[in-house]
């Protein structure tokens, strides 16, 4: 080892594989990130943003050996930005159609509610904290439940790690496939 002059400043610099390692892992958290923010059940304002911030971190760490896996992750400022752009993109659009089955389950029990006349008397949900009517609160969490029970959330975690063959970490996706995407799931939730 070289002793530096005194006065100088020690740099330490990790290797570029390390580096490599760390900037992976943060492109994968910004993929799962998209789940915790938008997915039923997962983004419930009932669960702390640190437990959230903790479980995305604790998938990512899991799914990131498929994720980086012969992807070279640029070191360039520039590029990397940009692959975290589409990776938060890419988790919110992922997330996007089950947000809006959640969504359809809410607007249905708001109908049923407006129609039976519950929507005069409003409760506090505790899965979106926010105020809906009797038949909107039993609804949103009887989907949550059915949500659990049937594995949703196992399968959520398991498209979002098969995501990672459809779409590799440092590909970028044809927008018209997903905005042709993301157009069919908003207007199945009306049916």
């Amino acid at each position: 080892h070289e002793h530096p002059e005194p006065g100088r400043p020690v740099t330490v610099t990790l290797p570029d594989q390390a580096l490599t390692e760390v900037l992976g892992f943060l492109l994968v958290v910004c993929r799962v990130g998209g789940l915790f923010v938008l997915a039923p059940g997962f983004s419930a304002t009932m669960i702390p943003n640190r437990i959230k911030l903790m479980l995305a971190m604790a998938l990512a760490l899991a799914m990131m050996p498929i994720a980086v896996h012969g992807q070279t992750v640029p070191l360039d400022a520039g590029d990397y930005v940009m692959l975290m752009l589409k990776e938060l993109g890419v988790g919110l659009i992922f997330a996007f159609p089950m947000a809006l089955v959640g969504a359809a389950v809410q607007a249905g029990a708001s109908l049923l509610d407006t129609l039976i006349g519950f929507s005069f008397s409003s409760v506090l949900d505790p899965v979106n904290n926010q105020q809906v009517a009797i038949l909107g609160q039993f609804y949103s969490l009887f989907a949550v439940l059915v949500l659990l029970m049937s594995g949703g959330d196992h399968i959520m975690i398991e498209g979002i790690g098969a995501s990672y063959r459809a779409l590799p970490i440092t590909a970028y996706p044809h927008i018209d496939a997903l905005t042709s995407g993301a157009l069919a799931a908003f207007a199945q939730v009306w049916v």
